[in-house]
């Protein structure tokens, strides 16, 4: 809910679009924010365009891809 919270507060402190961006397992938590902004606030919220696509990351092993995802969120 605190994601929620912060897109909604965004909103409505006159950001017209906010985009939830995610990586990896976090994924779940951004996709789960749309859904909970969409089915909470229906006449105000519309869910956008959403990107898929993958990251190179450095870690201790090496270069690894992950998974991203973005989720444009916008006030009617």
């Amino acid at each position: 809910m605190n994601y929620v919270m912060a897109v909604m507060t965004q909103i409505r402190q006159g950001k017209g679009t906010v985009w939830i961006r995610a990586r990896g397992q976090s994924m779940v938590k951004a996709i789960d924010c749309a859904e909970v902004l969409k089915e909470k606030y229906p006449v105000d919220i519309e869910i956008g365009d959403i990107f898929t696509g993958t990251e190179e990351m450095n870690n201790e092993e090496g270069n690894i891809k992950v998974s991203i995802i973005e989720i444009e969120i916008w006030k009617r």
